[in-house]
């Protein structure tokens, strides 16, 4: 049977569950996570913080994610980032800003941000969203 044909068989739940099961098994990196973090805190990381290489994964990790509104009632987040290692590291990351029913909220002229973290230190991410009508975000980071 043609992959085509198998695709078109499955229900969209399948499909799903079909492509999350090839992303896991080609070794998509994980989230490190600081010991001394919240357990919803912990939750909230791993829906919205990724790390796009093994390098990334294993040099970064998550001290601190915070989110509010601001006056306007948009959505701001703060991420603390630890380097684990004692190397510099840069890196790029990018906001991603995310409306009710998971589209993505047009942002304009939003690009990779570059950021360099020095050995064994820590470096606070800030973004706020351009709407209002922002529900979540996903803050992706990948080796520069």
């Amino acid at each position: 049977m043609r992959p085509a044909m198998v695709l078109r068989s499955l229900s969209a739940a399948g499909v799903a569950l079909l492509a999350a099961s090839v992303l896991f098994s080609c070794g998509t990196p994980r989230v490190a996570i600081s010991t001394g973090v919240s357990p919803e805190e912990k939750g909230l990381i791993q829906e919205s913080v990724f790390f796009l290489d093994r390098a990334s994964s294993r040099r970064l990790e998550v001290a601190a994610l915070n989110t509010s509104r601001d006056v306007n009632n948009r959505l701001q987040v703060q991420v603390r980032l630890r380097n684990r290692l004692p190397s510099d590291f840069s890196f790029v990351y990018y906001f991603e800003w995310l409306e009710e029913g998971g589209w993505v909220t047009p942002k304009g002229t939003a690009t990779w941000n570059p950021e360099l973290i020095y050995g064994h230190g820590m470096k606070e991410l800030k973004g706020v969203a351009p709407s209002p009508f922002t529900a979540r975000f996903r803050l992706q980071i990948k080796q520069k």
